[in-house]
């Protein structure tokens, strides 16, 4: 399985259902149920599947402020470093209740490969 590394407080909104869209500088072909994982912790906070991925504009970002919650200084910022934003869209967030470790491997910034996930009840 793979798990997205995200920042803390993107990542937060993500977990409180807040925050549908994670906006990065590439597209993904990656489908299907995915761990979430708070950059620098170690941890894993909960699961989502990603839904799709696709090329945002600035108008579709401006229309979409509440799925993506960035500032608009960000964004500028953003895509002065990397080029153009893709909107990967995330659905059916879960939050766990226990934290799950796993091993982080060297370089790894943006995807790890980690063991199946499954929250005990």
């Amino acid at each position: 399985m793979k798990a997205l590394i995200i920042r803390r407080e993107p990542l937060e909104l993500i977990l409180a259902n807040d925050k549908t869209w994670e906006l990065r500088s590439r597209d993904t072909k990656i489908r299907g149920w995915i761990g979430l994982i708070m950059a620098g912790t170690g941890m894993i906070y909960g699961t989502a599947e990603l839904f799709d991925s696709f090329p945002v504009n600035k108008e579709l970002l401006m229309a979409n402020q509440t799925k993506h919650r960035s500032t608009l200084e960000w964004r500028e910022e953003y895509c002065q470093q990397h080029g153009g934003l893709y909107a990967w869209v995330l659905r059916r967030v879960k939050r766990f209740k226990k934290l799950i470790p796993y091993k982080h491997p060297s370089g790894a910034v943006i995807w790890v490969n980690v063991p199946e996930i499954f929250e005990e009840e």
